[in-house]
């Protein structure tokens, strides 16, 4: 597998979940489902959404709240897993989209979604969707000999 810091190896077992994401419409979020959206705060309290993606079932859970992005936390942009209490269609200004409530164990956040904004679903897959070149975020373990092994490995949707 290519990185950035070069190529690692990682091996895939029978027991790493593979999932792969699929683009939904915005309209496909209802209520009660759980999801991840990074976005950054406005002047008014809101949040506006840069990317949404709507966690598998079995990921329910999945780091929830609301924090600032690791992987870039001078940039401003948050980071907030939580389940989807309402949304509703708005126009904030010059932004007309849609406005999810965003409810976690400790808060609860607006974020604002813009119609141009990418959306997407995980769903578990197979190993058919592990193809050279195809973009993928992994989880591993490393055993006693420095071995590491995929536990969980998301596809990525193109072009996202």
């Amino acid at each position: 597998m290519a990185t950035s810091a070069g190529d690692v190896r990682v091996i895939v077992t029978d027991k790493t979940v593979i999932r792969g994401e699929v683009a939904i419409k915005f309209s496909e979020i209802t209520p009660g489902m759980y999801l991840g959206t990074t976005a950054t705060k406005q002047p008014d309290g809101n949040f506006l959404a840069s990317e949404v993606h709507v966690f598998s079932e079995d990921q329910r859970g999945t780091g929830e709240g609301h924090r600032p992005l690791g992987s870039a936390p001078e940039s401003g942009a948050t980071m907030t897993n939580a389940n989807v209490e309402r949304v509703e269609d708005v126009a904030v200004k010059d932004i007309k989209g849609r406005l999810m409530s965003l409810k976690y164990k400790d808060g609860e956040v607006k974020v604002l979604v813009p119609p141009d904004i990418p959306v997407v679903k995980r769903v578990l897959g197979d190993r058919s969707l592990l193809k050279a070149g195809t973009e993928v975020s992994l989880q591993a373990s490393r055993s006693a000999d420095g071995t590491l092994s995929a536990t969980q490995i998301t596809v990525r949707a193109a072009g996202r």
